[in-house]
């Protein structure tokens, strides 16, 4: 059976659509495709599929079905954004292969706070009610990814407690490899000032 190949809504349409009028359209598999392959694209991913990734390692073939309803498998050119810092907070990624960028907006200059790779996920600001991205995540090279549909996800997780503490493990580690990310530049950044001004 074909499986329908949907251009990434851009940054711009995020902001006034929320996460379900997106899934309306990218879970939409009879719209044809009108676009190469060298732009974001989308195709379903399954349960199996979500649980040879480590991130998924010890949720039930229940949930990870229910998960799998929320989420696509995804393609970024080199220097593509997934999200971007103060953009709407309603998606997250695990990165099947390629690199991201995790940068912040500093003054005006963006700064890289952490580079991850395979089987690691971005993007969990929507798992804690907040309205936008706090960090911008760039594809270093070409990405493949699995994109979830966060505020969707979330939906589930207020339901079904037992999805919900699983996905609060997971994201409250992330969010605490961030911090850490963070606390290092900023020691070094301090680091560097205090040598200027002595």
């Amino acid at each position: 059976m074909a499986i329908a190949v949907l251009k990434m809504p851009s940054v711009s349409e995020y902001h006034w659509r929320d996460a379900r009028s997106v899934l309306d359209i990218t879970m939409n598999t009879n719209t044809p495709s009108s676009h190469s392959t060298d732009s974001s694209t989308m195709h379903a991913v399954d349960a199996g599929e979500l649980a040879a990734m480590e991130f998924f390692a010890g949720f039930t073939p229940h949930h990870l079905a229910q998960i799998a309803r929320y989420s696509k498998r995804i393609l970024f050119s080199a220097e593509e954004m997934l999200f971007e810092q103060g953009e709407l907070a309603n998606r997250f990624y695990v990165i099947k292969s390629g690199r991201v960028a995790i940068e912040l907006n500093a003054g005006g200059r963006r700064v890289t706070l952490q580079e991850i790779g395979p089987g690691e996920p971005v993007g969990f600001s929507w798992f804690f009610n907040t309205d936008t991205m706090h960090f911008t995540a760039r594809a270093v090279e070409p990405l493949e990814a699995v994109f979830f549909y966060g505020t969707l996800l979330r939906e589930e997780c207020e339901l079904d407690r037992d999805l919900g503490y699983e996905m609060l493990r997971r994201t409250s580690q992330t969010m605490l490899e961030r911090l850490e990310a963070m606390n290092k530049l900023l020691a070094h950044t301090l680091a560097d000032a205090l040598k200027k001004s002595a």
